[in-house]
């Protein structure tokens, strides 16, 4: 389990290199999307699909994306709800 609490922020590679080897290992394994993901809910941002103006981060083919994450690498993360439909991720 990391401690978030230690590392500086904003949390990068190198970072995480240092302090948290084991989850600096996972994420070097990931292509760079989802790397860059899971580093920016890390960072306590949040992502939605590209235009929508809502979100700290906007990804193009986002659910696809955050479904991976879930199903193959086993991230949890929450949704919220942001106007209508609309909805940003970020980790949980």
């Amino acid at each position: 389990m990391i401690n978030l609490n230690r590392l500086p922020t904003p949390i990068t590679l190198e970072d995480l290199e240092k302090l948290a080897p084991v989850a600096f290992e996972e994420l070097v394994r990931m292509n760079i999307i989802h790397r860059s993901i899971v580093l920016a809910w890390l960072n306590g941002r949040s992502t939605s699909p590209v235009g929508k103006g809502y979100a700290d981060v906007e990804i193009d083919k986002e659910d696809a994306k955050h479904s991976y994450l879930k199903m193959k690498c086993f991230i949890d993360y929450q949704s919220k709800r942001e106007v209508g439909r609309k909805v940003s991720h970020s980790m949980s």
